[in-house]
């Protein structure tokens, strides 16, 4: 049996059928990816934000009253739940993006074996054959779990408290640029290799 090497060719054509599954899908993707970003800003960045408000109350009236807070709790509890129910809606068009690219990416790893010709029949174990086509079936999953939970649910947040630390100074979000860049540059490099 030849060696089997993962080419970069082959990485490229994965990333593509992939990226073809959320082109075609388009109308769950964008808000599968988006929606469970936009949900983390109103449950994790945007009650701190509140709470600093009540804080600032405090400090300049000395006491705080329910009358001067209600607002504030009623926004905060009103946003926290949007959170809520945008990661929960966001994750219902996340399961119909991944069933459907899973279905897809089946039949055209079928296809694909189906118009090999005898010799690569010859040279790898039919079985192994399977369980290759569904792994890059299964893979769509894993991979579109991680780019939405571990890439885009983590940058627009991150977009978010850039653009509210540049209201205080300029300086602090500029410092964690170049440093998400330095440690960027530092690690593909070694990603590569």
């Amino acid at each position: 049996m030849a060696d089997q090497i993962i080419t970069r060719e082959a990485v490229r054509q994965v990333l593509r059928d992939y990226w073809l599954q959320y082109r075609t899908y388009l109308r769950w993707a964008l808000p599968g990816f988006l929606l469970p970003a936009v949900g983390t800003i109103f449950v994790f960045f945007i009650p701190p934000l509140i709470v600093a408000r009540v804080i600032n109350v405090f400090v300049k009236q000395g006491t705080v009253s329910l009358g001067a807070v209600k607002n504030y709790i009623i926004l905060f509890a009103v946003l926290w739940l949007l959170g809520e129910l945008l990661w929960r809606i966001g994750m219902h068009y996340i399961i119909k993006l991944e069933a459907k690219g899973y279905s897809n990416l089946g039949r055209l790893s079928f296809r694909r074996v189906i118009a090999r010709d005898y010799e690569f029949y010859t040279e790898n174990f039919v079985g192994s054959l399977t369980k290759k086509g569904l792994a890059f079936s299964r893979s769509f999953e894993i991979f579109t779990d991680t780019l939405n939970f571990n890439v885009i649910s983590d940058l627009i947040p991150m977009l978010f408290a850039l653009v509210v630390l540049w209201r205080y100074s300029p300086w602090i979000p500029l410092l964690l640029i170049v440093a998400l860049t330095t440690v960027v540059g530092v690690t593909l490099p070694i990603i590569r290799r």
